[in-house]
Order: C-alpha cells, then sequence, then structure tokens
C-alpha cells in the first residue's frame, strides 16, 4: 500500500496556533486564518479539498466561506474541483480514506449534506474515486 510519507512526526505533531492574527477591516473583527486538512492536485487537470471533523461537526461559517471561495476560484481557472467535509470517529489515527462524507461543494452549487444526498454513507476514498472518474482522470 502507498503511504504519504511524513518527513518529520516531531514537525507533524505540532500545532500551529492563530493566537494573534485577528484584524479589524472595515469595523469588523476578524481571523483571516484557517486550515484545510488536504488538498490534492491531479496532475493540474482537477483539484480536491478535505475537511476532515469529528464526529458530526461541521466547519465553521468562515471556513466553510475560505473552502467555497477556493472550489469557486479554481473552478474559474477552467479546472474541475470539488471540497468534502468528512466525518471521523475517535482514535489516535485518521484515515481519509475511511473517513464518511458529510457534506461536499462543487462550484455553482451549494454546499450538499450526506443525509440529503445519499441513501447510503459514503467514504471519502469513494467520493474521491467519482469524481476522478467523471473527470476522466482515473
Amino acid at each position: 500500500m502507498n503511504r504519504a510519507r511524513i518527513h518529520s512526526t516531531e514537525y507533524f505533531e505540532r500545532r500551529v496556533l492563530f493566537d494573534g492574527m485577528d484584524y479589524i477591516l472595515n469595523g469588523r473583527r476578524f481571523v483571516p486564518v484557517s486550515d484545510i486538512d488536504g488538498m490534492m492536485d491531479c496532475h493540474g487537470k482537477g483539484w480536491i479539498l478535505y475537511e476532515a471533523k469529528h464526529g458530526d461537526s461541521m466547519p465553521p461559517l468562515g471556513q466553510r466561506i475560505l473552502i467555497k471561495r477556493l472550489i469557486d476560484v479554481i473552478s474559474l481557472a477552467g479546472v474541475p474541483a470539488i471540497a468534502m467535509v468528512c466525518s471521523h470517529g475517535d482514535g489516535k489515527q485518521v484515515y481519509l480514506k475511511d473517513c464518511v462524507v458529510a457534506a461536499y461543494y462543487t462550484a455553482g452549487l451549494k454546499w450538499r449534506y450526506y443525509q440529503q444526498d445519499y441513501s447510503r454513507q459514503i467514504t471519502a476514498k469513494e467520493l474521491t474515486d467519482m469524481f476522478l472518474k467523471k473527470m476522466h482522470l482515473k
């Protein structure tokens, strides 16, 4: 099985804290920093963004806006793109391939939620495979 290579587990396990990165813009306070759990560049012919959350939690509004804007901008460049919010349970290791898709977004559509779109659970691996096949990338 192919595995992503982690060059330094010490650095991999460090958290990046966003404290002190808040700003006032047009009279409103905001923190313009967010993280994305993973992105996949399909040789410039497609992009997949992954955000993994514990249980049934969803990204906060600011992170959802960021994800939507990233997908929209990539799509404006003529490259197919999809974002997935995936759920995982407790455990020391989280395998993205096994995470259940809770929601997904593609340009021009609203967020689609698992409960509304699927009669069964679908994993991040399965939806990735479907996207790659639909875009003729697999």
